[in-house]
C-alpha cells in the first residue's frame, strides 16, 4: 500500500490523517537518532526536517482529496428528470457558489469548504431535497415539487440557504461565514425542459449574480421580460434597507371614546423602496422571516418608535405610549428583554410607555414556557402587553390570564359595519363584557365611519383606532394630524352621534391619559 495511503484515509469525505502511522514515524525518527547518534550533529537536524517537511507534504495533499460524500451535478440532473416525469414540470433548482467571505477574488474553493457548506444547507433542507456539487465547485440544490409551488417560495428558500451560509458554520476547525451568490431557475423558467437545461438556466444565473455582488441573487428569465419579480428584489435589497434605514414606522392613533383623548399610537412597519415606493408588511414580511431578520425588524421599529416619543416629549406633545408588534420569533428569543431594556434606558423612556402587541394566534402555538416567561418579564419591566386581532384565534380565559394581557384588541373583521350588523354587535358585546370581567381595556380597531366609532363606544370600547380616527403617517406626519385633531375637539368633544352616550353609560375607569395627567402638554 503507498505510504499517502497508509498514512491518510477518507472519514465523511474527507481526508484525515491515520494516528498509527504517524506514530511509528515517529518511532523510526527517534530511534534513527539512537542508533545514528555518532552522525555528525548537522546531519541529524537534517534528517529531522526532512521528517517534519514529509509530514507536512502529506498532510497538505491528503486535505485536498475530493469529497467523496457528496454527489456530483449528474444526482441533481436525474433527480429532477425523474420528478419531471412524475409531476409534467421541473422542480426548481438553486445553484449557491458558496466561498469564505474572508477569501480575495477568485480564490480557491477548498473541497473541505463545499463539504461544511453541503452540511449547514442540509440541516434547512427537506429530506426529499437533493444537494450535490458542480463541476465548477458550487453547490446545486434541487428541491421537491411541494417545496415550490409558488416563485416567491422557491425565493424565500434562496434566500433561506443564502442566510445559512452567512452565519458562522464550522469548518477547519473554526467557525467562517460565507459569501453566496445564489443562481434561481423556477418550474417555470423559459427552455427548462429537462433538469440538465435547468441546471445549465441555474448556472448561468449564478454567474450574473456574482458578477454584480457577492450575495447577490438572481434568476433565469427570458430576454423579453428582464425584470425580475418583487419578491426577489426585495430579497436582494433587504440588507441595503436596514442598512440605509428605509424600513421604518408609520404611526396610526388610539384615542378615548370617553374623552376623546390620544392614548397611543400603533408602530406599524413599511419599507420605503426606492423603486417601488412604500410598501406595507403584507409585501416584505414574508422576506424578512426567510431571512431570519425578525429581531432586527423589531430592533429597527423599536429604536425609531422610541426615537420619536423622546422628539415629541421634547416639543411638548403628550403621547402617553408606543405599541409595538412582536412575533413569536421574538418571544422565544433569549435577548428579547435586554434589547428592550436598553432601548428604554437609550432614549430615557418609562417602560409603561412602551405597549407590546402580540397576535391572538401566538397565544395557540404548543411548545414550552418562554413565550409566557418572555410576556411575563417584560409586563414585571412595566410594559403593557396587547393582544392583537382578538377573535381571529383560539385564545382561551386561562390563556388571556396565562399571558399576562391588559388589553383586548378586536379585530377589524368584527368592527365593519358595527352600526347596522346585529350579529356584529352582538359579538363585540359579548368581547366587552368577558374584558370588563376580566379587568382589561378593549380597542375596536378598523374604526372607518362615524357610526362605527358611536357604536363601539356605546357598546363599551374604551379606545378605538382606524381611518376614522387617523391613517398611518410618518412621524414628521404627526403635527398636522394633531393640529387637526385638536380643532375638531375644540368644535365638539366627540362627535356627534356621542353626545347623547356620556349621559346614560355607566361610568368607566378614568382614561389613561388623564391618570398620568399634571404634566399640562396636550395631544
Amino acid at each position: 500500500m503507498p505510504l499517502r495511503a497508509t498514512i491518510f484515509r477518507l472519514r465523511g469525505g474527507r481526508a484525515v490523517v491515520s494516528r498509527w502511522p504517524l506514530v511509528v514515524l515517529v518511532v523510526v525518527a527517534i530511534l534513527a537518532t539512537h542508533y545514528l547518534g555518532d552522525l555528525d550533529p548537522f546531519a541529524l537536524i537534517i534528517l529531522l526536517a526532512i521528517t517534519v517537511l514529509a509530514v507536512i507534504h502529506l498532510t497538505r495533499h491528503g486535505r485536498q482529496a475530493p469529497p467523496a460524500s457528496l454527489p456530483d451535478a449528474e444526482a441533481v440532473i436525474a433527480y429532477l428528470d425523474r420528478a419531471t416525469q412524475r409531476n409534467g414540470a421541473v422542480p426548481g433548482v438553486i445553484v449557491i457558489g458558496a466561498l469564505r467571505a474572508e477569501a480575495p477574488a477568485g480564490g480557491r474553493r477548498d473541497p473541505e469548504d463545499v463539504i461544511a457548506a453541503a452540511d449547514a444547507l442540509r440541516a434547512v433542507l427537506r429530506p426529499e431535497d437533493v444537494i450535490a456539487r458542480t463541476r465548477e465547485g458550487a453547490l446545486a440544490v434541487a428541491l421537491s415539487m411541494r417545496a415550490t409551488s409558488s416563485l416567491e417560495e422557491l425565493i424565500q428558500i434562496a434566500l433561506r440557504l443564502q442566510r445559512r451560509l452567512q452565519a458562522p458554520v464550522h469548518c477547519d476547525g473554526r467557525h467562517v461565514r460565507f459569501d453566496a451568490a445564489v443562481g434561481i431557475c423556477g418550474p417555470a423558467a423559459p427552455d427548462a425542459i429537462d433538469g440538465r437545461a435547468a441546471l445549465s438556466a441555474a448556472t448561468a444565473a449564478l454567474t450574473l449574480a456574482r458578477a454584480d455582488h457577492p450575495n447577490a441573487i438572481r434568476m433565469a428569465q427570458r430576454q423579453s421580460n428582464p425584470e425580475a419579480p418583487l419578491a426577489l428584489q426585495l430579497a436582494t435589497d433587504l440588507d441595503r434597507a436596514f442598512a440605509e434605514n428605509e424600513i421604518v414606522p408609520f404611526f396610526q392613533p388610539q384615542v378615548s371614546t370617553d374623552t376623546g383623548l390620544l392614548t397611543g399610537l400603533e408602530a406599524l412597519a413599511r419599507w420605503i423602496h426606492p423603486e417601488h415606493g412604500t410598501l406595507a408588511p403584507g409585501h416584505f414580511l414574508p422576506t424578512i422571516d426567510a431571512a431570519g431578520a425578525n429581531a432586527a425588524l423589531t430592533e429597527t421599529i423599536l429604536a425609531q418608535s422610541l426615537r420619536a416619543l423622546a422628539e415629541w416629549d421634547a416639543r411638548g406633545f403628550d403621547v402617553p405610549r408606543i405599541s409595538i408588534n412582536v412575533t413569536h420569533a421574538d418571544l422565544v428569543d433569549p435577548t428579547l428583554m435586554e434589547r428592550v431594556e436598553w432601548m428604554l434606558d437609550r432614549y430615557g423612556i418609562g417602560a409603561d410607555r412602551l405597549c407590546i402587541e402580540v397576535l391572538e394566534t401566538v397565544l395557540s402555538v404548543p411548545g414550552s414556557d418562554t413565550v409566557p416567561r418572555t410576556l411575563g418579564a417584560l409586563r414585571d419591566l412595566g410594559c403593557r402587553i396587547d393582544l392583537d386581532d382578538f377573535g381571529t384565534g383560539q385564545a382561551s380565559i386561562a390563556s388571556i390570564r396565562k399571558f399576562c394581557i391588559d388589553r383586548l384588541k378586536i379585530d377589524r373583521s368584527f368592527v365593519r359595519n358595527l352600526d347596522k350588523d346585529t350579529d356584529q354587535q352582538g359579538m363585540v358585546a359579548a368581547i366587552v363584557t368577558m374584558a370588563e370581567h376580566l379587568g382589561l381595556d378593549v380597542v375596536a380597531e378598523g374604526v372607518e365611519t362615524t357610526g362605527e366609532h358611536a357604536r363601539a363606544a356605546e357598546l363599551g370600547c374604551t379606545h378605538v383606532q382606524g381611518y376614522g380616527i387617523g391613517r398611518p403617517m410618518r412621524a414628521d406626519a404627526f403635527d398636522g394630524w394633531v393640529s387637526r385633531w385638536r380643532r375638531d375637539r375644540s368644535a365638539h368633544a366627540l362627535p356627534d352621534a356621542l353626545q347623547a352616550l356620556t349621559k346614560t353609560r355607566r361610568p368607566r375607569s378614568q382614561d389613561t391619559s388623564e391618570q398620568r395627567g399634571g404634566n399640562g402638554k396636550t395631544a
